[in-house]
C-alpha cells in the first residue's frame, strides 16, 4: 500500500480537499460547502467539512484509511480559540493520521505559490489580509475585517466606488462616471441603493461594485483614479511592513483582485523596485497539499507539482 497525504483548502464559500499519493498524483478530489466559522454555525461549517472528508477519502476506504499527514488551511483558523476546534474535529474525522496539522488559509496560498519557504501572501478578494512567513513563523499584518480592515480589497474598492459616486452626487467631490455607472448596475438611484445597502449585510454588495472603479479607472477617469491609487497604496504599505520580515521580498499574490492589470500594476508603483510578485499556477489546495507532503517528510520536487497539475480533476 502507498503513502497517503491529504490536504484541505477552506473558505467562506467552499471547502476544497486533494489526496494524493507520495508522488503528487491526486488520487481523489472534493468540493463541498464553506469552512470558515464566519457568517454559519460551526455546526454548519462541520458539517460541510465532514462530508467533504467522507467523499475525498472514499477511494482509499473512508475516514478510518491510514494517512501518512494532513493539513487543513481554513479561513480564520489561524486563530488559537479556531485552530483548537478545528484540531479536535480532525481528531475526530482522521483517527489514524499519523500527522495532522491546521492553520490560516494564507498558509495555503503562500505555499501554493513558493513552496514551504519564506516569502509574503497578500491576499486581496471580498476582503484582504497580508502574512510574512520567516523562518517558518507566520506574521499578519492587516485583515481586520471589514469594519477596521480590508484596505486593497474588493470591499474596499467598491466603497471607494460609491463614496465618489455619492460625493459627485452631493458636490463634495468632482465629476464621476461612477454616479452614472453605480446607478445603472443598482437599477435604481443612489439615494435609494443607500436605503438598500443600510437595510441589509452588505458587505458581498459593496464588494461588487469594485469592478466598476477598475473600469472606470482604466479609461482614466480622475476620481476613480485617485481611489484606486489610496486604495493600492494601502495594499502596498501593508505588504512593505510584512516584507520587512523576510530576507528575500516575494510577494504571492491571492485573490480575484489581483487580476486586474491596473491594480497590480498600481501596487507595484506603490510598492517600488526589489519586489517579485509571484502568481500561483496553481489552486490554494495545492498549497495544502506541499504543507502535508512537508509534515510526512516528503520532498516536494518540479516532478511532484507536475504530476498534481496533471492529475488535479474539476470536481
Amino acid at each position: 500500500m502507498g503513502m497517503y497525504i491529504l490536504g484541505l483548502d477552506g473558505g467562506g464559500t467552499k471547502t476544497d480537499m486533494a489526496l494524493c499519493d507520495e508522488s503528487g498524483r491526486v488520487i481523489a478530489r472534493a468540493i463541498g460547502g464553506a469552512a470558515s466559522l464566519t457568517g454559519q454555525t460551526q455546526e454548519a461549517a462541520f458539517g460541510h467539512i465532514e462530508e467533504t472528508v467522507r467523499r475525498v477519502t472514499a477511494p482509499i476506504g473512508g475516514e478510518q484509511a491510514e494517512i501518512a499527514a494532513f493539513f487543513a488551511g481554513i479561513s480564520g483558523g489561524g486563530l488559537a480559540v479556531n485552530r483548537e476546534k478545528f484540531r479536535a474535529l480532525f481528531a475526530r474525522l482522521l483517527p489514524n493520521a499519523h500527522v495532522r496539522e491546521n492553520a490560516s488559509d494564507a498558509v495555503n496560498a503562500l505555499s501554493a505559490g513558493i513552496g514551504r519557504g519564506d516569502g509574503v501572501i497578500a491576499i486581496a478578494g471580498t476582503g484582504s489580509s497580508v502574512f510574512a512567513r520567516a523562518k517558518g513563523e507566520m506574521r499578519q499584518v492587516g485583515g481586520w475585517g471589514y469594519l477596521l480592515g480590508d484596505e486593497g480589497s474588493g470591499f474596499d474598492l467598491g466603497r471607494r466606488a460609491l463614496r465618489a459616486a455619492l460625493c459627485c452626487l452631493d458636490g463634495r467631490g468632482e465629476a464621476t462616471c461612477l454616479k452614472e455607472t453605480c446607478e445603472e448596475k443598482a437599477g435604481c438611484t443612489l439615494r435609494e441603493l443607500i436605503v438598500r445597502l443600510y437595510s441589509q449585510d452588505s458587505k458581498r454588495v459593496i464588494a461588487s461594485y469594485a469592478p466598476l472603479l477598475l473600469e472606470a479607472a482604466e479609461r482614466g477617469d480622475s476620481a476613480a483614479l485617485a481611489e484606486l491609487s489610496r486604495s493600492t497604496g494601502e495594499m502596498a504599505h501593508a505588504i512593505a511592513t510584512a516584507a520587512a520580515y523576510c530576507e528575500k521580498k516575494r510577494v504571492v499574490m491571492g485573490g480575484s483582485v489581483w487580476k486586474s492589470k491596473i491594480y497590480r500594476e498600481s501596487v507595484e508603483r506603490a510598492l517600488g523596485e526589489g519586489y517579485e510578485m509571484i502568481a500561483p499556477s496553481l489552486p490554494p489546495v495545492y498549497g495544502s497539499i506541499v504543507e502535508a507532503a512537508g509534515l510526512a517528510g516528503l520532498e516536494v520536487t518540479q516532478a511532484f507539482k507536475d504530476n498534481f497539475r496533471e492529475t488535479l480533476t474539476e470536481e
